[in-house]
């Protein structure tokens, strides 16, 4: 903890303005005094709102924050800590969103913001539990699948893609699906 009194003093503003500090915090202050605000905070709704400023942010210095928030018992604490470590990118951090993944999260959006992580981040040993997912009974987990097959960039998702997208009956994964095999079959004819 950096400076324990800044933080307190930040937490405090979320009481009276939370909407002008969130604006304001998306360019300004430092990143540390959100990571000592976020290791403070008891209040889930602002837990949330700092890890999606720190995604916002793509503070590199906050994924290990982040990946202890995957563990938040609030359910929406977890799916901003999700997607601000998609969004930050950090591969070192794929194991741990990868075992959150296969953990199954009981919040479905979580379990999605997991999946989006794990190909944000481009985590290899994820594509054989993705490739299951493209048959999962949600069309948006399915589309979230696919949409990872195609940041990992691994051409053994091509043929379980393809027969994913001629079986599939929904607008959204089918259109992650389609965007996946264009990016899998580009990649593939690379020297």
């Amino acid at each position: 903890m950096r400076d324990r009194d800044a933080a307190n003093h930040l937490l405090s503003q979320f009481d009276v303005e939370p909407r002008l500090l969130v604006d304001r915090l998306r360019n300004e202050g430092p990143n540390e005094l959100l990571l000592d605000a976020l290791a403070l905070s008891s209040d889930p709704k602002v837990r949330a709102i700092l890890c999606d400023l720190l995604g916002f942010r793509k503070a590199a210095a906050a994924t290990g924050l982040l990946t202890d928030c995957l563990s938040d018992p609030d359910e929406h604490v977890r799916g901003s800590a999700a997607d601000a470590l998609a969004k930050i990118g950090d591969p070192t951090t794929g194991s741990f969103v990868f075992q959150k993944l296969v953990a199954t999260d009981p919040s479905p959006g979580v379990q999605r913001m997991l999946i989006a992580a794990v190909g944000a981040v481009h985590y290899e040993p994820a594509v054989a539990t993705l490739i299951a997912l493209l048959k999962h009974a949600d069309p948006s987990t399915r589309g979230t699948a696919a949409w990872s097959l195609g940041q990992i960039g691994n051409a053994v998702a091509l043929g379980p893609l393809e027969a994913a997208v001629g079986a599939e009956t929904h607008a959204y994964p089918t259109q992650r699906m389609h965007e996946a095999l264009r990016t899998l079959k580009e990649l593939s004819q690379r020297p």
